[in-house]
């Protein structure tokens, strides 16, 4: 029934991982308007978890908030074979203060999810 919906396994929600995450991020891309974190947890996750956040300060309503964050998870379970990275933890972080429209954020935010994976993915056949 619920076929368009990003399961829980590919989001990020243990307090410990969020905190390890922005505490010591592997690594940072930005690209307006967005600002990518990510940080690799082998053990912790089996598949990549994204953090969607649209700030308070920024979007004084939540409907803005929540559709901004929609918008994210929506692109992301779209285009979620360009970052097939397992256990990474990325959070998204919206910088603006105005909405967009979904197809241009789509343009902006693949990319940066494929910057992921390839910094991601050179550690490994580095070591």
């Amino acid at each position: 029934m619920h076929n368009n919906r990003l399961p829980k396994s590919k989001r990020l929600y243990q307090d410990s991982l969020i905190g390890a995450l922005f505490n010591s991020p592997q690594g940072k891309f930005v690209q307006f308007p967005f600002c990518v974190l990510y940080k690799e947890f082998k053990e912790e996750l089996d598949s990549p978890a994204i953090l969607p956040l649209a700030p308070k300060k920024r979007f004084k309503h939540a409907v803005d908030r929540n559709r901004v964050k929609r918008q994210i998870r929506d692109i992301y379970r779209r285009n979620q074979l360009c970052c097939q990275i397992g256990g990474a933890a990325v959070s998204i972080l919206f910088l603006d203060t105005r909405l967009w429209p979904t197809a241009k954020l789509e343009q902006i935010l693949v990319p940066l999810l494929l910057k992921v994976g390839e910094a991601l993915s050179q550690p490994q056949t580095g070591q």
